[in-house]
């Protein structure tokens, strides 16, 4: 697989990311397919992030709460869209693919 060379991205956005694939493949709180393929296809050296355990929690205890608020309300309120913009996140993706019953559905 040949390897992504990012330029220009701030290394904190790069934090949420690699914790969402860190936690995927260890812990299992939740699992990010598409977080874990990035990680993969980066040519970046994430030693730094993989230290940082506060921010690592701090993301995943994020990531929780905002499925269940959101799925919860969608639940509640079918239909409706919900736009999270969260920089370069892939929260969709995360809502959509990992919801043990899922909200989107064609």
């Amino acid at each position: 697989m040949e390897k992504i060379i990012l330029s220009g991205m701030p290394e904190p956005m790069l934090q949420p990311l690699y914790a969402r694939a860190k936690e995927s493949q260890t812990h299992g709180a939740l699992h990010d397919d598409t977080a874990v393929r990035l990680v993969q296809q980066l040519d970046y050296n994430f030693d730094f992030s993989s230290k940082d355990a506060a921010m690592h929690n701090g993301v995943i205890a994020r990531a929780l709460v905002l499925d269940k608020l959101v799925s919860t309300y969608l639940a509640q309120h079918p239909g409706a869209v919900v736009n999270i913009t969260c920089r370069a996140s892939p929260c969709f993706l995360h809502i959509f693919y990992n919801a043990a019953n899922p909200i989107f559905s064609e």
